[in-house]
């Protein structure tokens, strides 16, 4: 699944899905927690995920 901002991220994060893809960089409002065999990955460069509440 291909995600583009936090509310697609927890939302693939809550599912099932195994690959979650950021297209574009993601400021997160928490922590995230992947669960067992999920992977977050980007084929792009310099893509950030960062943590506004340096969490």
């Amino acid at each position: 699944m291909k995600v583009k901002n936090y509310i697609q991220l927890e939302e693939a994060l809550s599912s099932d899905e195994k690959i979650i893809e950021l297209v574009c960089s993601i400021n997160a409002v928490n922590t995230i927690k992947l669960k067992e065999g999920q992977k977050l990955i980007s084929n792009k460069k310099n893509i950030l995920l960062s943590f506004i509440n340096g969490v």
